[in-house]
């Protein structure tokens, strides 16, 4: 940054947004792909992840 701009953490604009009621109705709409995403991004990935027909290199 070149100093003209404030850094703010999103956690603390987050609970202002979270106060307007039609920002609130949106985000509560988005729940559910709120919740798939973060589902994929904490799943364990398998150990075994290669496609059909693929064969390491020796």
């Amino acid at each position: 940054m070149n100093g003209k701009h404030k850094f703010i953490p999103v956690e603390e604009v987050a609970k202002e947004w979270m106060t307007d009621p039609q920002f609130r109705a949106e985000y509560d709409v988005l729940e559910g792909e709120f919740a798939l995403v973060s589902a994929l991004i904490h799943a364990p990935r398998e150990t075994a992840s290669y496609p059909p027909n693929f064969h390491e290199p020796d």
